[in-house]
């Protein structure tokens, strides 16, 4: 099988129609086309349905997915081990992290772009744990970083420090209340507190704009964090950030 049919069909799947993933690959749209029914015939099965003018995968389509993800991304990571990437002159690294923890990882990722210019760090955030496993089971990135625990039997986990998490309360709250606000988007849970929406858990830097909106801010658990990815061989990259995290310019504990 061609792999370049491969990456032409996660294109077309990603982007939904041929003329915008032709775009993204700067490749002609007919050669896209032909490329996708070239696939198509060697599998024996349609992998797309036109729906208006969008393409929809068929369930073929969808069975193929996450496959093709993955050989995609284990050649990548081969080609990484005989390629410039080896002295970090070249490549690309992604990473998953919740939104939670995103502000911690801005030390570790400076720290790894003043050594390593050449190769940048796609980050995509993620509203929970299960996001974070997806995007690193399926390929789309190489590391996660996720609130623990994280148990899946495709991954190894490894604990990285804690983050200290604070209860708003509602302007007037009692003092015994319980979180009662997750929103998937951490920009709104604030004001939603301050709306009376009721406690939620917040980090220090979300504490110190409720504080000053009214909330009553106390303590209330710190909760473990770490990184995962899929076992074996990481990429140079992935190993270079992964001792940056846990080294001196790592990360620890979270306040904010």
């Amino acid at each position: 099988m061609d792999l370049r049919r491969l990456e032409h069909f996660l294109a077309v799947a990603d982007h939904g129609t041929v003329t915008a993933a032709a775009l993204a690959l700067h490749v002609a749209q007919p050669a896209l086309s032909q490329s996708i029914k070239s696939l198509e015939r060697d599998l024996g099965v349609e992998l797309f349905e036109r729906r208006g003018r969008r393409l929809a995968l068929t369930p073929d389509g969808k069975a193929l997915l996450d496959p093709a993800r993955r050989v995609l991304a284990d050649l990548a990571a081969a080609k990484a081990a005989v390629t410039g990437v080896i002295g970090l002159t070249a490549g690309r690294l992604d990473v998953a992290v919740h939104d939670g923890l995103a502000v911690g990882l801005a030390g570790p990722l400076a720290a790894f772009h003043r050594r390593h210019s050449a190769v940048p760090v796609r980050v995509h955030t993620a509203r929970d744990e299960d996001e974070i496993v997806r995007y690193v089971v399926d390929g789309h990135c190489e590391l996660g970083l996720s609130y623990l625990p994280v148990r899946h039997p495709g991954l190894a986990v490894r604990e990285v420090g804690t983050q200290e998490l604070l209860l708003a309360l509602p302007p007037g709250g009692a003092e015994g209340d319980e979180p009662q606000v997750r929103c998937g988007h951490p920009d709104a849970v604030v004001p939603l507190v301050l709306a009376g929406g009721g406690a939620a858990l917040v980090s220090a830097r979300q504490a110190v704009a409720a504080e000053r909106g009214g909330a009553t801010i106390k303590r209330d658990r710190s909760r473990p964090f770490g990184l995962l990815h899929r076992p074996g061989q990481l990429s140079p990259a992935a190993r270079r950030l992964t001792r940056i995290v846990y080294g001196p310019d790592g990360i620890r504990s979270l306040s904010s």
